[in-house]
C-alpha cells in the first residue's frame, strides 16, 4: 500500500496534481468592506468601501500594501479608473447637496470636483467612463451623461415606468450596456431589463427583459456586474435571491439564462470573470466558485487563512493572476485553482504525520520551534472538507471515503501541503 500511495504522488506531481485552490489574503479590511475592485498591469489595484467609511485603497504591490486615500462625510464610494492614472469617483454625503463626484489625473493624489450631486439616502448610483472626457453617472432612474470631463451633464429616463440603474458597463467606447430594474407600482416586484448602445450613448436599444417569475424581495440590487471576455461573448449576474446569471455570444443582443443550481437558493451572485468562454469565476457573498466547462459545473474555491469571508468583486488579470475583494483583498497565481505537489512546493519543514495511509485517525507531529496556527483538509477536487483554527495533533478520518487527501498546515514560517491516504 505504501509503494502505491509514492506512486500516486508522483503521479500527481509530475501532472501538476490537485489540492486546495488557492486565494491568499493579502491585506485585511477597514472597518467597512472592499466593494469596487479594479487591477491595472499585475500589481497596481484601487479599490473602495462601500458603506460608513470613504476610503479609496490604492496599492502598487498587488494588495500587500495600500494607501488609504480619505474622502471624508462621503459614503457608498463607487470609482471607475480608465488607466493607472486618471480616475473618477463618486459618493453620497448624507446631509449635503454639494458636489460629490471627483476626478483625479495623478492616480488620486490629488482630486477635482465634478458638477453632478447624488441626493443623500440612494444607494442606487453607478459610474463608468469611456475616457478622460466621456462618462455615464447612474443616479436612481436618470442616466447622466457628460462629454466635457464632468464639467456638464445631459440626463434623460431610459423607461417611463418606474426603475432605478443597477449597472453601467461599456466594451468599447461605442458600445456599451445600461441595466435597470423595472419596479412595480406597489414597490415589490422587481424585472431585470438591459439596454445596449452603439453609437456611445447616443441612443439605447432595449436587447433583454425578464420573464415571469420576477423578483420579489424586499431589497432588489438587479443586475450588479458584466463582463465580456470579447465584442461578442459576455456575462451578466443579478445580485438577488436567487440570483442570475446570464451569457450573450451575439454583443449583447441576447442573453441567455444559464443554471444557479449549484448555489443555495439564499446565496446571490456578487460578480463574474470569465477568462474565456470554458473558464470563469463568479463570487456569491460567501464563495468564489470556478469553472472550466462554460458554466455547466462549478467548483468551490479555498481562501488562506480558512475563515469566513464576506467576498464581493473579483478581477482576473489572465488565467493565473487575479484578485478578489470583501473582507479584504485575496490573491491568486495559480487560477485559484491546482497547486504541484513535490519536493519543490512542500518543503521539509519537519512535520511529520502517520500512520499514513491511515484508517481512522491521523497523527500530526511538528518540531518545538513550528507552531501550527490552523489547518484543513480537501479532496482532489479540492473541496475543503474540513477547517480548524489553531494547532492540531490528532484528526479524526473514521467519516472520511477511501480516497486521496491533502492536509494544508498553516504556520507562522509559510503553509506546508502533505498528502495522506484514507484506506
Amino acid at each position: 500500500m505504501k509503494s502505491n500511495f509514492l506512486s500516486i504522488v508522483t503521479a500527481l506531481t509530475l501532472l501538476g496534481g490537485a489540492a486546495a485552490a488557492q486565494w491568499q489574503r493579502q491585506h485585511t479590511s477597514p472597518s467597512s468592506e472592499i466593494e469596487d475592485l479594479q487591477i491595472f498591469g499585475t500589481d497596481t489595484l484601487f479599490a473602495a468601501t462601500h458603506w460608513d467609511e470613504g476610503i479609496l485603497l490604492r496599492s502598487y504591490d498587488g494588495g500587500i500594501t495600500t494607501d488609504s486615500i480619505m474622502f471624508p462625510n462621503v459614503s457608498l464610494l463607487r470609482h471607475h479608473f480608465i488607466n493607472g492614472r486618471t480616475g473618477f469617483i463618486a459618493g453620497y454625503s448624507a446631509f449635503s447637496s454639494g458636489n460629490n463626484l471627483y476626478k483625479t489625473s495623478d492616480a488620486g493624489n490629488t482630486w477635482q470636483e465634478m458638477n453632478l450631486s447624488i441626493n443623500g439616502g440612494t444607494q442606487h448610483f453607478h459610474i463608468r467612463f469611456t475616457g478622460p472626457a466621456t462618462g455615464f453617472v447612474g443616479i436612481d432612474n436618470v442616466l447622466y451623461q457628460t462629454s466635457d470631463g464632468g464639467n456638464t451633464f445631459s440626463s434623460r429616463e431610459l423607461i417611463s415606468d418606474p426603475h432605478y440603474i443597477s449597472n453601467i458597463y461599456f466594451i468599447t467606447p461605442q458600445t456599451g450596456f445600461v441595466s435597470l430594474v423595472r419596479t412595480h407600482t406597489n414597490g415589490e416586484l422587481y424585472r431585470d431589463m438591459i439596454f445596449r448602445t452603439n453609437d456611445s450613448g447616443t441612443t439605447w436599444q432595449a436587447v433583454y427583459s425578464e420573464q415571469p417569475p420576477a423578483q420579489t424581495v424586499f431589497v432588489y440590487p438587479g443586475i450588479s456586474n458584466m463582463q465580456f471576455i470579447d465584442p461578442q461573448t459576455g456575462f451578466a449576474v443579478a445580485s438577488g435571491i436567487p440570483g442570475l446569471l446570464l451569457q450573450t455570444s451575439d454583443g449583447g443582443q441576447s442573453w441567455d439564462t444559464l443554471s444557479t443550481s449549484f448555489i443555495n437558493t439564499w446565496e446571490s451572485l456578487r460578480d463574474v470573470h470569465f477568462i474565456t468562454a470554458q473558464t470563469g469565476y463568479i463570487t456569491t457573498g460567501q464563495h468564489i466558485l470556478k469553472t472550466t466547462d462554460g458554466g455547466q459545473s462549478w467548483q468551490q474555491q479555498s481562501i488562506l487563512p480558512t475563515g469566513s469571508y464576506y467576498i464581493a468583486s473579483i478581477d482576473m488579470v489572465n488565467e493565473d493572476l487575479g484578485y478578489v475583494s470583501g473582507h479584504g483583498i485575496f490573491k491568486t497565481t495559480n487560477g485559484g485553482g491546482t497547486v504541484s505537489i513535490g519536493p519543490a512546493k512542500t518543503p521539509n519543514s519537519g512535520i511529520r504525520v502517520y500512520p499514513n495511509p491511515c484508517s481512522g485517525e491521523l497523527n500530526i507531529q511538528n518540531p518545538a520551534h513550528l507552531n501550527i496556527t490552523s489547518y484543513s483538509i480537501s479532496n482532489v477536487s479540492g473541496s475543503v472538507l474540513q477547517s480548524s483554527m489553531g494547532t492540531a495533533t490528532k484528526i479524526n478520518t473514521s467519516l472520511y471515503a477511501r480516497g486521496n487527501y491533502w492536509l494544508q498546515l498553516h504556520t507562522q514560517q509559510g503553509h506546508v501541503i502533505i498528502p495522506f491516504v484514507v484506506q
